[in-house]
């Protein structure tokens, strides 16, 4: 490859991986192929002079590069021409060599501006340069009626500032507001840069500032287990800590909360945090609150969220809500996510014909007796013993890595004493042979054993895992179920307490109101309510079904998933993008029993389709009753996991799906307004849809999915009893079971809602004679087996005989059957064995009737 070459390949390279480079900017030339860091502006809308793209790339003999966009967060590296698997062992490391050459590339010129950043806030910050806020001394602040709070300073005058040599000098005006940003550690915590908040609310970092895990507190921490509130923004932090005098902390956008979340646990142990999200409720997939959740989970703290009406559209976060309604306002949302006060209303009587009775109707409370114990002895595998933890997690260790440190990582010190006295405390070699023996005892550990968030099946008792502790049949258990089958570690915690199930009512309710929206076919509004009961008791069905929800823009699809999907399952199921993987997915599961929602699954390049096919296979894993187990590499040899999850996926169309999918995952579309509608009819589905927004809003409150969650348990043994009949009925129909199994437990959740009959093989058949409706979804549903479909590609493909002649292989196949003229057919056999196929003739060939 010649240097032109190179860079088009290189630039190709970007484009696929979502790196979009403006060849033009900063001086042009680009991609310049010199081995060093590179910066360039980005194709994309508002992005010109951020430098946002970066890259270096070498065209010598070992044509590389790696490059990223720093506000995707995209990193990727290129070989020209190349596949690692097939290099030898000396360009390998050729190839490695100049890897970590472009590393050390990276990671010099990252720390140059990190550090010119530090110094560039220091002189920012000083005396000379500003001075603290006066109350209203900031149109910022004064706009928002903030306080002037200790940390945040004003400019004084315009400093000049150099971060960038390549860039030059860069100035900031006087009488921009500056708020210092910290890492934490052990010490004191560092300065590594500012947030310049400019007099019209703009914000901007200084240039190389290393965002993740910076912070600043507003507010003292007043004592080792006092308060810390973590936010997203500086004026969130401040009013927080206006309305309850506490330390607030601002983490400056949605993403870095989980790091700052996890650096702050880390250094104040002791303290309670609590995690304030901004409620982006008119932004795709709501990131406010879903990195905010992140980051309560990672800290298993508190969440709380601020709400508001449907007319507050510009109302996001608690400095709005204080503005809105005072900080009492914050004070009562942080209280009732604290203190929750128990419902009282009763489950209103069922319109169905059998009422649905549970066996205590009133408030679900978690209170049990138990002792904390020590590690719990797993099992052994290979060279590594297994431990539950008195934290509630699986360790692995060595025989070796049974160390002091280690052991008191199991158990408190105190617990090693009592049991493995010596004479100067614990016997550690006593206490590290009895465990290792105990594991011996207990044989080999099975990892794919271990149970997470979910409802799973445990001798025939329907077990609810809600984060640190169990539901078993309903009633409140400890995690530490000696006799299970399963090992059940903590997660973060599902809050249930003090709530009712749903009522048949608001079930009827719900069933109604999700038909109500402009589906295809009006099965589909409820099969995707009956899939919403299901999802969250997953593991405890015995077929998985997943739902592709597809849609033109304006057809209302964004607003099902994030209205409907992702609040009736907040909590209860893992949420995605679009960039997501499966190794992502995986990692987010975890041992999780939980649905996977994924939004904006749309394959729009080559990279996107591989990694929709991986997704696919992922969700075709877990269908199966067991959840198919998966075996990976892993560092202490193969690590053999569980899917167990139903997956929501979302695109304006389905792709990338194979026979295999489709007989799995039910198709279900909203159709958009005509392009030929009149003004009228536009006006008059803008009204409908606003109605039945209000009536969602008024639904599908912030406990309503996990009031659902909690009636669909009590529902499970149930639900599982008439997703078998349901599909054993359909199968007689149609002939195949996996249509079937696919559509009934989605029939059986919906039934669910509003009663509790259980439906026999028989009267699942009649139900299928009467509702019209369910014919037309069995209909669709049916697919071709796989072997149908691969005969069905094969016998259509096109094969070229001479010049531009071509037939398909049934035309051929055809006429060498009914022996035609004698060249043709001899010519047409020879030509399918040099492709593999042969076409068997002893057989006698019925004529056509």
């Amino acid at each position: 490859m010649n240097e032109a070459d190179i860079k088009e390949a290189f630039l190709a390279a970007m484009r696929a991986s979502g790196v979009h480079m403006d060849c033009a900017s900063n001086r042009g030339g680009h991609p310049i192929a010199d081995g060093k860091i590179q910066r360039a502006d980005s194709t994309g809308k508002g992005r010109r002079r951020k430098y946002d793209i970066w890259y270096i790339l070498h065209a010598d003999e070992r044509p590389v590069g790696e490059f990223g966009d720093y506000k995707h967060d995209i990193r990727d590296t290129w070989i020209a021409g190349k596949d690692l698997k097939q290099l030898s062992d000396a360009e390998k490391a050729a190839y490695q060599q100049r890897f970590a050459e472009i590393r050390r590339e990276r990671e010099t010129y990252q720390a140059m501006l990190s550090a010119n950043a530090a110094k560039a806030a220091a002189l920012l910050l000083s005396g000379d340069c500003s001075t603290s806020v006066k109350p209203k001394g900031h149109p910022y602040l004064a706009k928002k009626g903030l306080p002037a709070f200790p940390g945040a300073r004003v400019l004084t005058k315009d400093v000049r500032y150099v971060i960038d040599p390549e860039i030059g000098e860069q100035t900031v005006s006087a009488g921009t507001l500056i708020v210092p940003m910290f890492h934490t550690s052990e010490g004191n915590a560092r300065l590594v840069s500012v947030q310049r908040i400019f007099a019209n609310g703009d914000k901007r970092f200084l240039k190389g500032t290393p965002k993740k895990k910076a912070f600043h507190p507003v507010g003292l921490h007043t004592a080792p287990d006092a308060p810390i509130y973590i936010a997203e923004g500086y004026a969130t932090a401040a009013r927080i800590h206006e309305a309850t005098g506490e330390r607030a902390v601002a983490a400056f956008d949605a993403g870095n909360m989980t790091p700052v979340a996890i650096a702050l646990k880390a250094k104040y142990p002791t303290a309670r945090f609590i995690v304030m999200a901004d409620n982006d409720r008119f932004t795709k997939g709501n990131p406010g609150v879903r990195h905010a959740r992140e980051a309560a989970e990672a800290i298993v703290a508190p969440l709380v969220i601020p709400r508001f009406s449907r007319e507050e559209r510009a109302a996001t976060d608690f400095d709005d809500l204080a503005q809105l309604r005072g900080l009492a306002a914050v004070r009562d949302a942080i209280e009732a996510e604290l203190n929750p006060k128990p419902r009282s209303t009763p489950l209103l009587p069922p319109p169905s014909e059998k009422p649905l009775e549970f066996p205590v109707a009133e408030a679900v409370s978690f209170d049990f007796g138990g002792v904390a114990g020590g590690p719990v002895a797993l099992g052994y595998d290979g060279e590594v013993y297994y431990y539950l933890t008195d934290a509630g997690q699986v360790i692995g260790l060595t025989a070796n890595g049974h160390s002091k440190l280690a052991l008191v990582g199991l158990a408190p010190l105190s617990w090693w004493e009592a049991n493995f006295s010596g004479r100067q405390g614990c016997n550690w070699l006593a206490a590290a042979s009895a465990m290792v023996a105990d594991c011996k005892r207990r044989g080999v550990f099975r990892p794919d054993t271990v149970v997470g968030r979910g409802v799973i099946l445990d001798n025939e008792r329907v077990v609810a895992h809600v984060g640190d502790k169990l539901l078993i049949d309903g009633e409140p258990a400890p995690l530490e179920q000696p006799d299970a089958p399963w090992v059940y570690v903590r997660r973060a915690p599902l809050k249930l307490d003090g709530l009712l199930p749903l009522s048949n009512d608001e079930g009827v309710r719900f069933e109604k109101m999700m038909q109500r929206f402009s589906w295809y076919e009006p099965d589909m509004g409820r099969l995707l309510a009956g899939w919403l009961v299901i999802a969250p008791i997953c593991g405890a069905l015995p077929w998985r079904p997943h739902i592709w929800l597809t849609g033109e823009r304006g057809s209302g699809k964004s607003y099902v998933m994030e209205q409907i999907a992702m609040r009736v399952l907040g909590g209860l199921s893992v949420q995605a993008q679009g960039g997501s993987t499966e190794p992502g997915i995986r990692r987010l599961l975890q041992c999780d029993l939980l649905p996977v929602l994924f939004d904006e699954c749309e394959a729009k390049t080559e990279s996107d389709k591989r990694r929709i096919e991986q997704l696919l296979g992922l969700s075709r894993q877990a269908s199966s009753a067991e959840g198919a187990p998966i075996v990976k590499a892993a560092s202490s040899g193969a690590a053999s996991y569980r899917i167990r999850s139903p997956f929501l996926f979302a695109s304006i169309d389905k792709n990338g799906t194979q026979p295999a999918d489709e007989s799995r995952t039910i198709t279900i579309a909203l159709r958009g307004v005509a392009p030929s509608a009149s003004d009228s009819e536009k006006i008059a589905h803008a009204e409908a849809f606003a109605a039945l927004d209000r009536e969602v809003q008024a639904l599908v409150t912030t406990d309503f999915g996990r009031r659902l969650f909690l009636r669909t348990v009590r529902l499970a043994k149930t639900i599982r009893q008439n997703a078998v009949a349901f599909a054993t009925a359909i199968a007689k129909r149609t002939g195949s079971r996996r249509l079937g199994d696919t559509l009934g437990g989605p029939l059986a959740g919906w039934l669910s809602l509003s009663s509790d009959m259980v439906v026999t093989p028989e009267l699942a058949a009649k139900c299928l004679e009467k509702w019209t409706w369910l014919g037309e979804a069995i209909e669709r549903g049916q697919t071709e087996a796989d072997h149908d479909a691969a005969l069905s590609h094969l016998l259509q493909a096109h094969l070229g005989l001479d010049g531009a002649r071509k037939r398909t292989v049934s035309e051929m196949v055809a006429a060498i059957i009914e022996r035609q003229e004698v060249a043709e057919v001899e010519r047409y056999a020879a030509h399918l064995e040099r492709y593999g196929m042969r076409v068997d003739r002893k057989h006698p060939v019925r004529a056509a009737a």
